[in-house]
C-alpha cells in the first residue's frame, strides 16, 4: 500500500479530474490520496441521481425492496466469484470499493428507505411510536445490526468485506430503525442530537478524505521516533491532529466554497414548477 508515497502527476492529474476510480489500475485509483475515490463515486451519485429517483418512484415499495435485495445478493455472488486463495483479490477490491457504478446500490437502498418514509402506513407507524417505545426500538435495532455484522464477519467477510461493512442488513436495520424513531426520537437519538455529536458529524467528510494525508506527513516523524501509528499514544497524537487539520479546512475551506456555491442564482433550486 506504499505505492501512495510516489508522487505519479497522470495519477493526480486523474484524481483532480475524479476520473481515477475509472481506472483499473492501483497506480491511479491507489495513488496520492487513496479515498479521493469518494469525490468522484459522489459526483457520478450525483449525476445520476434524478434518473435513478425517478425509476425507483415509480416502482410500488414491494418492488423496490425485491429489487434491492436482488442487488445484494449481486453484490454477494460478485463478492465470492473475486475471491482468490489469499482472499478477495485487487481486481475484486477495486470493483466492489472503487468503481462507481456499485455504488449506486449503497445510494438506491437510500432511496428506498426515504420513499417508504413518503407512505402513509409508515406515517401512521411514526405517529405511533412514543418515546419509551422509541429508546426500546432503537436498542433493538443497534443489537439487532451488531449481531448480523457478527455473522458476516464470521461467514462472509474474508469474501465480500465491502457488502458486509457498507450494504449490509446490518445498516439497512440501522437507517429503518432511526427513520422509523425520527418524528419522536428516544434516547439513542436524543444523544446522537448533542452538539459535540453534531460537531463531529460536521467534519465527517473532511475526516475521512484527510486521513491519509495527515498519516502521511506525520509518518517520516514516527519513524525517526521509532513509534508506530497502532500504538496508543501514537494515535492519540495522530487523532489529535486530525480533528485539528479537518476543523480547520471545514472552517477555511469546506464552509466558504460552500457558501459561495449558494450564492449563485444558477446554482440555486427554482420552485418554476409551483409558479
Amino acid at each position: 500500500m506504499w505505492d501512495v508515497h510516489t508522487v505519479n502527476l497522470k495519477a493526480l492529474l486523474a484524481q483532480l479530474t475524479l476520473t481515477s476510480p475509472w481506472i483499473p489500475d492501483r497506480q491511479y485509483y491507489f495513488a496520492i490520496n487513496p479515498v479521493a475515490w469518494y469525490i468522484s463515486d459522489l459526483f457520478f451519485l450525483y449525476l445520476t441521481a434524478p434518473l435513478l429517483v425517478r425509476l425507483l418512484r415509480r416502482c410500488r415499495p414491494a418492488l423496490q425492496a425485491v429489487a434491492v435485495i436482488v442487488l445484494l445478493a449481486l453484490e454477494f455472488t460478485a463478492g465470492y466469484c473475486m475471491t482468490g486463495e489469499n482472499g478477495m483479490t485487487a481486481t475484486g477490491l477495486y470493483l466492489l470499493f472503487e468503481f462507481p457504478p456499485i455504488r449506486l446500490l449503497d445510494f438506491a437502498i437510500g432511496i428506498v428507505l426515504y420513499n417508504l418514509t413518503r407512505e402513509t402506513w409508515w406515517t401512521r407507524l411514526q405517529s405511533r411510536v412514543t418515546t419509551r417505545n422509541a429508546t426500546i426500538i432503537e436498542l433493538g435495532g443497534i443489537a439487532t445490526a451488531a449481531i448480523l455484522f457478527q455473522i458476516e464477519k464470521l461467514f462472509l467477510f474474508d469474501h465480500c468485506y465491502r457488502a458486509c461493512c457498507v450494504v449490509a442488513p446490518g445498516i439497512v436495520v440501522l437507517l429503518a430503525t432511526f427513520l422509523l424513531t425520527a418524528a419522536n426520537g428516544g434516547l439513542v437519538s436524543r444523544a446522537l442530537s448533542l452538539k459535540p455529536v453534531v460537531a463531529l458529524t460536521t467534519i465527517g467528510a473532511e475526516i475521512y478524505l484527510l486521513q491519509y494525508d495527515v498519516y502521511f506527513l506525520m509518518d517520516p516523524a514516527f519513524q525517526r521516533l521509532g513509534l508506530h501509528l497502532y500504538d496508543a499514544k501514537q494515535f492519540i497524537l495522530y487523532l489529535a491532529v486530525l480533528l485539528l487539520v479537518a476543523v480547520l479546512t471545514h472552517r477555511f475551506f469546506t464552509t466558504p466554497v460552500k457558501n459561495w456555491l449558494l450564492s449563485k442564482d444558477w446554482l440555486r433550486p427554482t420552485d418554476q414548477g409551483h409558479r
